[in-house]
């Protein structure tokens, strides 16, 4: 009787894990996806400044 109550222990705990590696996963992403966002408009920004510069 006692093996399916160690079994939802398990599967309790798994899920804990599970949403506490996915918090971190989605964290760190986030932290990926806006490095991203300002190294692409740094670089959009810059090349709109040289074109600036060479049409004017």
């Amino acid at each position: 009787m006692e093996h399916p109550q160690t079994s939802t222990l398990t599967t309790s705990g798994e899920m804990v894990e599970h949403a506490d590696l996915y918090r971190r996963l989605t964290t760190n992403f986030g932290d990926l996806f806006e490095w991203i966002e300002n190294a692409v408009s740094k670089l959009y920004y810059m090349k709109a400044v040289h074109w600036r510069l060479r049409i004017g």
